[in-house]
């Protein structure tokens, strides 16, 4: 074997004959006395230098040396070592985007966001600018509703909306999805291309939105659309903007709910240059880099209906809005509503207002300002108020639930109370309102001939128009009936009719001036009534007041 030819060739063993020689590599069997040695090799020595003993081959090139600056090894200044550079071999590495700090693959340090061997793992995702979900109803063509979803911000679960959006078949529903994402790798200023990078590319190189329509846990329908003609051959390092819309073939129900995801991925690819020929290079197919996904979700559920009071579905024996006793004199009022519900979005506050109610023509109707009130959190079910003035009173409480946009479905109940801690019935003393005795025949207060037991004969009336009054429940019509709430309320949420004690309705109480109860008592004595010192207990009341 010669020696020029990448062996480190012979050399003559110590006591051998002087005389002979291990020439260029070869050995003369012809001569046993002359015992030619095989010299040290040098790892990856390509060429070396004719070696005179055991310990001094000299490498002339390394493998793979193209020539100034394309070299796979280094020959060390000793010419007895070939150390590995970074390059295009795959038992080196081309650690990019990244740097060989000293040009050898354990000094690879790879760029920011970039990680393992030969820095192709990207370790940050993309970033979004602009994310914006929007779910639309269309009618005739035209935009009727529109719920928005922001997705922007990075957020550890999806962002949920609920929406007060009521679809029907006269109307389309569609989910709209706007996202802007960017990834750029670092600056070739920053970390220039080495001799054996052929090209590189990095950036997004897939988006796409994800969809599906839930009606409770089962998929209605589903599917995927994606954005873009980029991928890992043909990444987009700058911004990329997507709008997808799709429109439901299937009319969402009360409690559907649609979900999307959108996703943008990064990577990209290298591509190396090979110098395996002894001469000029080849290009290696791309290599790729395994990237980040960045998602986004939201989701959208249909809430169409207001929240509901457990007593209206004979769930619960809760009081809608309890306010104590319809008449009473004590301001102090303690206010209760315990039993509302709402199944999909929940409740998200409750609203108490209490107004004074003033005549207007025959009705009452509420003042313009709430005398108190307050939005109070959905576990806050009752409220305490002071009333300070004599009047009747309407409580209004309205219950909103988390749907959107805006405000709300909500629904409003109401209950009213007498507060009268001062006036008292009253008796006319002008003698314009006389209270007397109808009788026959009339005029006289002494009776002869009045109805026996049998019932013949005429029976004795007294009367009393205006006699007996209360002055500021006739007024300020107290007793009145409460005119209907614009818009009104909903059927169950009110009382329409009901009288006090039990209770304070629309209803008008029927009255006399004010006065709502008349009792009589009569006694007869045969001696002129000179006997009756004192009413028997007897008491009636009167009966058709008007």
């Amino acid at each position: 074997v010669r020696c020029d030819t990448g062996h480190p060739g012979y050399y003559l063993a110590p006591g051998s004959d002087t005389r002979y020689l291990c020439y260029g590599g070869y050995r003369y069997p012809k001569y046993p006395s002359a015992t030619c040695t095989r010299c040290r090799s040098i790892s990856n020595c390509e060429t070396y230098s004719q070696c005179t003993g055991p310990s001094n081959s000299r490498c002339t090139k390394c493998q793979y040396d193209r020539g100034p600056g394309q070299k796979a090894y280094q020959l060390s200044s000793s010419r007895t070592s070939c150390t590995q550079l970074c390059s295009w071999r795959r038992d080196s590495k081309f650690c990019y985007p990244g740097m060989c700090e000293d040009n050898t693959p354990s000094s690879c340090r790879c760029a920011p966001g970039f990680s393992e061997d030969n820095c192709l793992t990207i370790d940050t995702g993309p970033v979004m600018h602009y994310c914006l979900g929007k779910l639309k109803r269309i009618v005739n063509g035209a935009e009727a509703d529109t719920v928005e979803a922001p997705c922007t911000d990075d957020v550890a679960s999806s962002f949920f909306s609920y929406t007060k959006m009521r679809p029907d078949v006269n109307s389309q529903v569609q989910l709209q999805a706007t996202w802007e994402t960017r990834f750029h790798g670092p600056s070739q200023t920053e970390y220039p291309r080495p001799y054996y990078i052929y090209s590189h590319s990095i950036g997004l190189i897939s988006a796409s939105m994800d969809w599906r329509h839930m009606r409770g846990n089962t998929r209605i329908r589903s599917g995927t659309i994606p954005c873009g003609s980029i991928n890992a051959d043909n990444p987009k390092s700058s911004m990329h903007s997507c709008t997808k819309t799709v429109t439901m073939t299937d009319t969402p129900q009360p409690g559907d709910s649609l979900y999307f995801t959108l996703k943008s991925l990064n990577g990209g690819y290298v591509r190396i240059k090979n110098y395996d020929r002894s001469s000029g290079y080849t290009v290696n197919p791309p290599v790729y880099f395994s990237g980040q996904e960045l998602t986004r979700s939201a989701q959208f559920t249909f809430d169409p209906d207001p929240p509901y009071h457990c007593s209206v579905l004979s769930r619960c024996t809760y009081s809608i809005l309890d306010r104590g006793s319809a008449v009473t004199r004590n301001g102090h009022i303690t206010l209760r509503w315990p039993g509302w519900q709402d199944d999909v979005s929940g409740i998200v506050e409750y609203e108490y207002e209490v107004f004074l109610l003033v005549p207007h023509g025959e009705e009452l109707q509420e003042r313009d300002t709430a005398v108190t009130g307050a939005q109070v959190e959905p576990s806050v079910t009752e409220a305490h108020i002071a009333l300070n003035e004599t009047g009747v009173y309407s409580i209004v409480l309205t219950v909103e639930d988390s749907s959107g946009p805006d405000d709300g479905n909500f629904i409003i109940a109401r209950r009213f109370l007498i507060f009268d801690n001062s006036s008292t019935a009253e008796v006319d003393t002008s003698g314009k309102y006389p209270m007397w005795i109808d009788a026959v025949p009339s005029g006289f207060s002494w009776q002869t001939h009045l109805q026996d037991s049998p019932g013949n004969r005429a029976k004795v009336r007294v009367k009393w128009p205006g006699h007996f009054y209360n002055k500021l429940h006739r007024d300020m019509k107290f007793l009145n009936l409460i005119k209907e709430r614009q818009p009104p309320i909903q059927a169950g949420y009110e009382e329409l009719t009901g009288l006090p004690p039990a209770t304070r309705s629309r209803e008008a109480i029927p009255n006399a001036n004010g006065t709502v109860m008349f009792q009589t008592d009569w006694a007869v004595d045969h001696r002129g009534g000179r006997t009756l010192t004192n009413p028997p207990g007897n008491w009636a009341d009167v009966t058709n007041i008007r």
